[in-house]
């Protein structure tokens, strides 16, 4: 039976020297559960995974004055940043004369460091949220800068705050990204990816959005929040996180939306695979749906010039069906119907229509393995042997 290997007598964070001094040889150094994060900078694995235990590691040989800032820092303060692959290596922010170079496990970033722009949090020294949120300024694009100013004004930030860290460095990498962002963020959101759907609308030059928009029914009951909405047009439009794939919540969302399409709303829903791999289609869906609603209010003939035309008996049916729930009622009428009329269409002893007019050409029947010979005399010959005419 083969020997379990010795634990690692590395306890937390070190250096060689420090090791040493510890009574940990460099064979012990070499361990399987011990981590190299870098030249002379040793971790015992099971604190390599996290951020929050893998930080004074690189702290320990990082030059002096480092501090924590930039994505390192966001995460220090519970603030996610979207559209950012998952990075191990550690942001630092040094002071501008330093000649400190990156290693495998740090990223620095040279910059001078007002006393008020430094804070310490889990006893390590990071940026505080105003100067994160600039410092982000200047490496994130705007959807992903909106997600982060969202949740700073919701937890760590006000207004004011940004606008001083922005008045501090009015010019340089990001100033006049952070002023466009933080003329749009609003704190009322659930989620990053919200902000970013909502950059796209503000991009598309559409009318601004009411966040988290309270909606009730006839009788003055909530049915649900909404993400975005446009009230005076009754569009409302919800982005499904992964939160949403979970059987109770996707019942209760199917549950809402029925609710809400009753009262008249025509609701959107979008996912991460909508707004990040076609950012177009999303925009051009809200700006018809606002459109639609827009014609349809004020009775304008191009909105139905618009409307696909259906059969006279599926104009009709919608005709009748009309009161029993309206715009809804139509549209779910017309559905149904056209798929009757399809089918009626091309029932058994009905012929088909055709997308083309080619007539088809009838074939000549002929036995297995005959072969047909040409000329005034042609005789018919089976098994390849010329018969007698």
């Amino acid at each position: 039976m083969p020997r379990r290997p010795a634990p690692s007598a590395l306890r937390g964070p070190s250096t060689r020297a420090s090791a040493a001094a510890e009574g940990v040889g460099d064979w012990q150094l070499r361990h399987r559960d011990v981590v190299r994060l870098s030249r002379d900078t040793y971790l015992p694995s099971e604190h390599a995974a996290h951020l929050r235990t893998r930080l004074p590691a690189v702290l320990l040989t990082a030059p002096p004055g480092a501090v924590v800032s930039h994505r390192s820092a966001a995460a220090l303060w519970g603030v996610e940043v979207p559209l950012q692959p998952a990075d191990p290596v550690v942001d630092l922010t040094v002071p501008a004369g330093s000649r400190a170079r990156n290693r495998r496990d740090r990223r620095l970033h040279r910059s001078a460091l007002a006393p008020g722009d430094v804070g310490r949090r889990w006893q390590l020294p990071l940026t505080t949220p105003a100067r994160t949120w600039r410092d982000l300024a200047a490496v994130l694009p705007c959807p992903a800068l909106l997600a982060v100013t969202d949740q700073l004004l919701g937890l760590l930030c006000t207004p004011e705050d940004l606008a001083r860290a922005l008045a501090a460095r009015p010019t340089g990498h990001g100033a006049a990204r952070a002023r466009r962002v933080l003329a749009v963020a609003d704190p009322r959101v659930d989620s990053p990816m919200e902000s970013v759907l909502r950059w796209l609308v503000h991009e598309a030059g559409l009318p601004r959005p009411t966040l988290q928009h309270r909606v009730v029914d006839g009788a003055g009951r909530l049915i649900g929040l909404g993400d975005m909405a446009w009230p005076d047009r009754r569009v409302l439009v919800e982005f499904d996180g992964e939160v949403h794939r979970e059987r109770r919540v996707f019942v209760n969302d199917l549950r809402r939306q029925n609710r809400l399409v009753l009262e008249g709303w025509t609701v959107l829903r979008f996912t991460s695979a909508d707004v990040l791999g076609r950012p177009q289609d999303v925009v051009a869906t809200i700006a018809r749906a606002l459109t639609r609603w827009h014609l349809r209010s004020r009775g304008h003939p191009a909105e139905e010039a618009t409307r696909p035309q259906q059969p006279p008996q599926v104009r009709t049916a919608l005709g009748a069906a009309a009161p029993l729930g309206g715009g809804a009622g139509r549209r779910y009428w017309a559905a149904r119907l056209g798929r009757i009329c399809d089918l009626v269409a091309t029932r058994p002893g009905r012929p088909r229509e055709r997308s083309n007019h080619r007539e088809a050409t009838p074939r000549t029947w002929r036995r297995p393995r005959d072969r047909v010979v040409a000329g005034p005399s042609a005789a018919v010959t089976r098994g390849g042997r010329r018969g007698e005419g």
